[in-house]
This record gives structure tokens, sequence and C-alpha cells, in this order.
């Protein structure tokens, strides 16, 4: 008796295939004097296996950066894209980059509240729930508040939803941020030793709450560039060594550390591509590039687009 899968079979391993790992995306950023990678890796987190997703240096067309790299991301799951912002010149540029196909899109230049002048950002969350793409931006005290706002994607317009950082002071550093839709959360972490160093959330729904403290880094990380928000867990990417003296080694070492939200415990590390401190052409010595995160599941692993190629010819044969 002949055996066979059906196309529709075949399909759904395919598409299984392509989402069954969760992806933590992440990208890294450098200035242009720097000899640094800037590619979005997709990492597996049952196998810590990372692969190359997109690298703007090599895009067509051109992504113009000041500082090639992406500083922000954020995934779309429904739309299948990401979104990723680029520091060009005096803003930040959007984009949008397909699960699919890896094209991207120019979508706006993100603008300050009331005004046609350039933003900077640093972290993007977009939250699935509400359709609503937020930013987190670390200038306080220069040209603006410092905190959360929402971007309009077609126009780059910013609202200010949240400001936890007064101008005047310096107390909050929070770069990495990612919304979780179990939870209905954005998951923000703070660089600023000011009040300790810690994971917050913040409540879209009421945003007069104002942060909530989840949890303290880990003992010796100090810099957290990037976060993923899903199944559960916060994904964190840290920095390579940030003290400027070599006698101080500190705990960041690039690595992804992971936090399990409903237990409250860290669940150890996975190694990722975030590089070691990277030279630099111009004799400023070792420098640390910056980067973003952001939970993506729905990012094709690799070997998936070879299977739905498979299911489409197993398609084909059975019609002849």
């Amino acid at each position: 008796m002949r055996s066979f899968v059906s196309r529709a079979t075949l399909l759904a391993f395919a598409l299984a295939a392509g989402s069954a790992h969760a992806q933590f995306i992440t990208s890294i950023t450098r200035p242009t004097f720097s000899l640094g990678p800037t590619q979005v890796f997709n990492t597996n987190p049952q196998t810590g296996v990372a692969t190359e997703f997109f690298d703007p240096r090599f895009a067509v067309p051109a992504i113009p950066a000041s500082a090639p790299g992406f500083t922000g991301l954020a995934a779309d799951e429904a739309g299948r894209r990401l979104f990723a912002s680029t520091i060009n010149s005096t803003r930040s540029d959007l984009y949008s980059i397909d699960y699919d196909t890896q094209t991207h899109t120019l979508l706006s230049s993100i603008t300050r509240p009331g005004t046609n002048t350039g933003m900077f950002v640093d972290g993007l969350a977009y939250d699935s729930r509400r359709g609503v793409l937020y930013a987190t931006r670390t200038l306080g005290g220069s040209g603006g508040a410092e905190g959360l706002f929402t971007i309009d994607i077609v126009t780059g317009a910013s609202t200010l939803a949240f400001e936890y950082e007064p101008t005047s002071t310096s107390i909050f550093t929070i770069g990495g941020i990612d919304y979780d839709a179990t939870t209905d959360r954005i998951y923000l972490s703070d660089d600023d030793d000011t009040n300790g160093r810690n994971i917050f959330s913040f409540d879209p729904a009421n945003p007069l709450a104002g942060l909530t403290t989840v949890v303290a880094y880990p003992a010796g990380v100090t810099d957290i560039d990037g976060i993923g928000a899903g199944g559960g867990k916060l994904y964190l990417l840290s920095d390579s060594q940030d003290s400027a003296s070599t006698a101080v080694v500190e705990g960041n070492n690039g690595l992804h550390r992971i936090y399990n939200i409903l237990t409250g415990q860290f669940e150890g590390t996975i190694t990722s591509p975030y590089p070691a401190r990277t030279t630099t052409s111009v004799g400023f010595g070792l420098i640390d590039p910056t980067g973003g995160g952001a939970w993506a599941p729905g990012i094709p692993t690799p070997g998936a687009l070879t299977l739905l190629a498979a299911a489409a010819l197993v398609g084909a044969r059975r019609r002849r």
C-alpha cells in the first residue's frame, strides 16, 4: 500500500517549522568610526543558535545612517514585519522589514511632539492589542522630555505618552523596551544606577500609574540594550564589558539573560553574536556598540522556506 503525506500536512509542518521555536531578535548599532558589525540576528532561545536576518550595510535601496545599524526593534506579528529605527543625522528614521522577504521600507522620519524637528529614539515596542508603536529616548535635559512616546507610523509624529525623566534631572537611562501581549505591559530596561539598575513595566491602558519595578538587573550587569518580551519570559541583550578601566571586569559580556516573569527568577544566559568592544578607525580606542531587541516568534527559522517549497512540490506532483 502506497503511503504519502498530503500537501496540507506538509504545509502545516512547514509553517510550524517557521514558528515552533520563537525568536529573540537583536540588532547592533555602531558609530561610523567603529569597525564593528551592524547586523540584525534572530536567536532561537531553545538552542541558542543565532542566525543573521538582515544587514543594513548592504540594503538596497540604501539605508542612510550616521550610526550604521538599528537602535530599536519591535515586532508586528499580524503584519509579519519588524519596525526598526536608525540614527540619520539629527533624527531617527523608521523602517519596516518584511519577515519573509527581508525587504525594507522607509516609513517616516521621527519628529518631536508638535514640531517638524527630528528626534532621536533608542528603543521601540509595538502594542499589538491597540496597534500603537512606542519609542523611548534617553536624552533628558537635551531638547525635550525623556520618556515613552507614541509614534505615528505614517507621518513620524511623536506624542509624549509618559514622562519618566524631567529634563533637569538624570534619574533614568531607559533604552531597551518591548511589549508583551499576554501581560499587556511594556517592559523597559533602566541602566542608570541612581536608583539601582532595574527592569520596569508600564501599563498602556493606565499610563498615569507610571513605572512598576519588575526586577533588578542580575549581579554584574550594568547595560541592557534590548528586550524581547514573550512566552512568559523577558530576553535581555546586555552590552559587552562597559568599564573604561581594563582593571575592572564587569558582567555584561554581550550575553542574553533570560527572566521568567511567572516565577520571578533569572534562568541563565544564551550566547549571542553581540561583539566584544571594537576598535575604531580614528584612534579612540575600544568602544561599545549599542543595539535593540524584540520578541518575534513569527520570523521563519532557517529551513522553513525549504519546507514550504517542498510542500508546494508535493502538491504539484499530486495534481499531475
